[in-house]
């Protein structure tokens, strides 16, 4: 899809997104964001939803059968999206795909039956499956890091590695389509990404607080045992 439209006013109406390793909350709130987006042309809004159904459904416990994952690669493939997004979203299912695979395996687990994977390279992550990589380092070089992030449980670490490639995919994005819709697009791309980002922080503060505090009433309990009634 070839879009041609410029947005001056939508976009100029934005506030920059901070990055989201350091952002504490979006800029914007989301019942802002849907206000500026009505500003948007029929077709390109059509466009936004469908992004947008995207980022819900990415968002949404892994709870899927592969057989529903792949269904859904191929309903995305047919949508008629610009040519720049669906890489984006093609990247992000095959990241989803090789990670499914590397856990399936750290658990001792044999390939996967199939139908199983979407994207790009579950066909070759089957005839690699014995490789560390799959043998796909050469294409992303950072994968056997993300492999030992993965290896170690820092799952935290592992999310943000990814979110990273992501955005800045998204910044190419931006700078090579200023003010037209792909703009708008990579920008809803990265407000989802600080949204879930930052919840991600507090999630694991609240955990880390809620750990702490047991520990003291754990030792509060040792010091001061209760006193038995007669």
């Amino acid at each position: 899809m070839r879009l041609t439209r410029k947005y001056f006013t939508l976009i100029a109406s934005l506030p920059a997104l901070p990055h989201f390793a350091t952002a504490e909350r979006p800029p914007i709130n989301r019942e802002r964001l849907d206000g500026r987006l009505k500003m948007l042309e029929d077709d390109d809004r059509r466009i936004v939803d469908q992004a947008e159904g995207f980022i819900a459904w990415q968002r949404q416990p892994a709870t899927r059968t592969d057989k529903e994952v792949i269904e859904y690669f191929a309903r995305l493939e047919a949508l008629d999206l610009p040519e720049t997004l669906k890489r984006t979203m093609r990247y992000r299912m095959d990241m989803r795909t090789i990670f499914a695979a590397m856990r399936h395996r750290a658990r001792g687990l044999g390939r996967p039956p199939k139908p199983w994977g979407a994207g790009t390279w579950a066909a070759a992550i089957e005839r690699r499956w014995e490789h560390p990589d799959f043998q796909l380092q050469a294409v992303y070089p950072w994968l056997p890091e993300a492999r030992r992030l993965l290896e170690a449980g820092r799952s935290l670490d592992l999310e943000k590695m990814l979110m990273e490639k992501v955005w800045r995919q998204l910044n190419e994005i931006s700078e090579t389509h200023a003010f037209g819709p792909e703009e708008i697009l990579a920008y809803l791309f990265k407000w989802d990404i600080v949204q879930r980002w930052t919840l991600n922080n507090a999630s694991a503060a609240r955990a880390r607080i809620e750990g702490l505090a047991s520990e003291a009433l754990g030792s509060h309990a040792v010091m001061f045992p209760e006193t038995k009634r007669n």
